[in-house]
């Protein structure tokens, strides 16, 4: 049976009040065409009103969304796709359930059909769904485990609305939309918003693994129903053998699932490691597989010679191509409006090219996110800040005492910039330190770096029996990572209208990994488990070399040419305007060269909020 998968976009009103308009589901609709420019469905049922955006992958003529059970009573709209949707398929068959199509969005109702909400927990894939119950008359939408795909929603009253991109909330014109300021604080200092937060007051990201049950004359009944922290208590050191084959085993079943598709596909290829995983493994299991590189003209390190050695093991059909970006300023704005939320990240930008050059040539392209959540793979993970640093000395005092100590350090030498605020959080922004937070101090007094320090340590303290790379692979894993890096691949994706998959992220391989401890996780350099895995298929020189990553030029960008003179508009800008920055000390800033080059990636993060501040307010 082929699976039928749709990488699109739902959106949907409950108005347990009076029956939605239906201009107003067109309305968020047409703000998310690019999700799926292949189909729309809309059903509308008293109270109820559902809708999606259909980008085709496979059963290219069938699967319209929405769909229902038998007897109409159960409808639902699926963003994403359900990987082990044969196997539940063949019980539910065996149990008398009669399906319509091959879709694996119809599964979702039958499942609902026998065990209710709590059916939620046997699927493996990357989804956000919205199933309403005509008979109970209540609606139901959840997020997969990693929070691959996104759901925004607003409650007020009896009314509830939903989208997968926040700009579908937007159009329908919220008569409370204003920014909220603790979530633009937290940006300012992580470059992302985290969690259930968004920059709009009243509007919540639903958390990954979480579901949401609404109904009339109640508040949304929220409840996690799969959790990370619930796999960490025990980890264990012993990682032979056998471990690393068995997890090897479970990286190719998953390529093998996600490799279904009725359309072209292909895979990035970086040359780095969590991409050369991915492509040895997928090209095991499909002939001519097309992998996708690019490098930039003039960039201090070139890592196409590794993608193309990669290729070359693989025996795959690689293209590449090398880019001098252009037209910078109107593709960053570009970028700000699908983003949907400020995202401080420069790698947006290669983000959206490696997806723009893949789709020219395929629909579905498989990536190597989340190998170093996973496996420990960042700096961060390796080389944790020991007790007897300064900042983890300051870390161990109390809390008042530390922020007695901190605060008056604020004001002196940019010397001090790499001493970060708490040991927990070292490098858990990318550039947030003592010199920036007195920057924005003076640029944005209203934001606190002590509240967000704070806010991350109560995330560390859902796994306090971790140990210290745990917890860090644990923020990541929660927060980081969806809120910053699969936010941007979704957007950025969804951009072009070509499906990501991350394979890394099977919650199988998820749930496998938290049971490491750090220590097995950093030995030899980190990610030792990913390596050992990858011993049989890949030489030493792409095994064992330093982590990348793309380091664009944003100092030189900031500091010169169009990224400067969009700079130079902030003073006169939304954020100046609405008192949020302070126009003299920015314009301060970006007139002093030399101030400038050490805060270029605040300035960039400024950059970023004052663009989405033009947009979406």
């Amino acid at each position: 049976i082929p699976l039928s998968s749709f990488m699109c976009g739902i959106a949907g009103i409950v108005d347990f009040d009076t029956t939605p308009d239906a201009s107003e589901l067109d309305r968020m609709l047409k703000a998310i065409v690019h999700r799926g420019p292949d189909d729309e469905g809309t059903y509308i049922d008293g109270p109820f009103a559902i809708g999606m955006r259909r980008l085709s992958i496979i059963d290219l003529a069938g699967g319209h969304q929405p769909i229902s059970n038998e007897d109409d009573r159960v409808w639902v709209v699926l963003n994403g796709e359900i990987y082990n949707y044969i196997e539940l398929r063949a019980d539910l068959e065996a149990k008398g359930h009669r399906f319509k199509t091959h879709t694996d969005t119809e599964v979702l109702v039958h499942l609902y059909e026998e065990e209710g909400p709590d059916f939620i927990s046997k699927l493996n894939g990357m989804f956000a769904f919205a199933l309403w119950d005509l008979r109970d008359q209540s609606v139901l939408v959840a997020r997969d485990q990693m929070g691959i795909k996104p759901l925004y929603w607003h409650h007020r009253g009896n009314r509830l609305v939903f989208a997968s991109e926040l700009k579908c909330l937007y159009r329908l014109g919220l008569e409370e939309w204003a920014p909220d300021l603790d979530a633009l604080s937290a940006y300012l200092h992580l470059g992302y918003i985290p969690r259930e937060k968004s920059p709009i007051r009243g509007v919540f990201k639903l958390l990954p693994g979480e579901r949401m049950l609404f109904r009339a004359g109640s508040a949304p009944q929220r409840h996690r129903y799969w959790k990370l922290s619930a796999f960490m208590d025990h980890p264990g050191d012993a990682v032979g053998e056998s471990f690393i084959d068995e997890t090897r085993d479970l990286l190719d079943d998953a390529v093998r699932l996600q490799l279904r598709s009725d359309v072209p596909l292909g895979s990035f290829l970086s040359g780095g490691l969590d991409s050369s995983a991915i492509t040895m493994s997928a090209a095991r299991e499909l002939e001519n597989l097309d992998t996708f590189g690019i490098g930039f003209k003039g960039h201090h390190f070139d890592e196409t010679p590794y993608a193309r050695k990669v290729a070359a093991l693989a025996g795959t059909r690689h293209h590449e191509e090398i880019l001098e970006p252009n037209h910078l300023p109107e593709l960053i704005q570009t970028l700000a409006w699908h983003l949907d939320e400020p995202n401080g990240d420069p790698a947006m930008l290669p983000s959206y090219w490696i997806c723009q050059y893949s789709r020219e040539k395929v629909k579905v392209a498989l990536s190597g996110a989340g190998g170093d959540e996973l496996f420990g793979g960042y700096p961060r993970h390796v080389d944790p800040v020991p007790c007897t640093s300064p900042a983890g000395r300051i870390r161990q005092l109390p809390q008042g005492l530390r922020r007695m100590l901190l605060a008056p350090l604020q004001g002196l030498s940019p010397g001090l910039s790499r001493l970060k605020v708490s040991n927990n959080v070292i490098g858990m922004s990318y550039w947030t330190d003592l010199a920036d937070a007195a920057i924005l101090q003076s640029i944005a007094p209203w934001s606190s770096a002590f509240s967000t320090v704070d806010w991350l340590d109560s995330i560390f303290n859902e796994v306090p029996h971790a140990d210290a790379v745990n917890q860090r692979c644990y923020y990541d894993a929660t927060t980081y990572m969806p809120d910053q890096i699969l936010a941007m691949t979704d957007r950025a994706s969804m951009a072009v209208s070509l499906e990501v998959r991350v394979p890394l992220l099977d919650t199988r391989l998820v749930e496998r990994m938290a049971l490491v401890s750090g220590a097995a996780k950093i030995c030899r350099g980190g990610k030792t488990v990913l390596k050992d895995m990858m011993k049989p298929r890949l030489p030493p020189e792409i095994l064992d070399r330093r982590k990348l990553g793309f380091a664009l030029p944003v100092v030189r960008w900031v500091s010169a040419g169009p990224i400067r003179e969009l700079l130079a508009t902030i003073p006169s800008g939304r954020l100046c305007g609405a008192g949020l920055v302070d126009a003299e000390a920015f314009a301060a800033l970006i007139n002093d060269p030399p101030r400038l080059e050490r805060h270029a990636f605040l300035a960039w993060n400024i950059l970023m909020l004052e663009l989405w501040m033009s947009l979406y307010t």
